[in-house]
């Protein structure tokens, strides 16, 4: 297990947030990023989105509260054993969740995020590898914003 502080996870969060491309990220609308450090008991998950998503959407929805996309530390500290394997996951699940608030299925998402890990390993495999470090839920908020912003809370 590689550990990182709760500070330091939601700087990953956020750098992960800034890899999505500008003009998607214009698009989201009504989410926010919440960093919690257990997912809810009994769920053995990295990341969860809860809300209506944009494919989704009618003209009836005004007044709504956020969607949130949750991002628990604790489950991608674990099955991370290096910084570059934390900064990995932490990319994938924002990614994977921020693709569910544009309606795109659990299938496509893994599929999608597969070609992509798989493109990245063949275009690094001759890079120097980088070096490797070896409760309660509280939560962080993160905005997303058709203005592509973000900011702790």
């Amino acid at each position: 297990m590689f550990s990182v502080t709760r500070e330091e996870f939601e700087d990953l969060v956020g750098e992960a947030l800034d890899t999505v491309p500008e003009g998607l990220m214009r698009l989201a609308d009504n989410v926010v990023v919440l960093v919690e450090d257990n997912p809810p008991p009994g769920r053995h998950i990295r990341g969860l989105y809860r809300g209506v998503p944009r494919t989704k959407r009618g003209h009836n929805y005004v007044g709504m509260l956020p969607d949130t996309i949750h991002i628990y530390r604790n489950p991608i500290m674990r099955m991370s054993s290096s910084a570059e394997d934390i900064v990995e996951q932490v990319r994938i699940v924002v990614v994977h969740e921020i693709a569910h608030h544009f309606g795109i299925s659990d299938a496509r998402a893994r599929v999608r995020l597969t070609y992509d890990a798989a493109a990245r390993l063949s275009r690094s495999a001759t890079a120097a590898p980088m070096p490797s470090g070896g409760g309660a839920t509280t939560s962080t908020r993160v905005s997303c914003s058709a203005s592509a912003s973000r900011s702790a809370a």
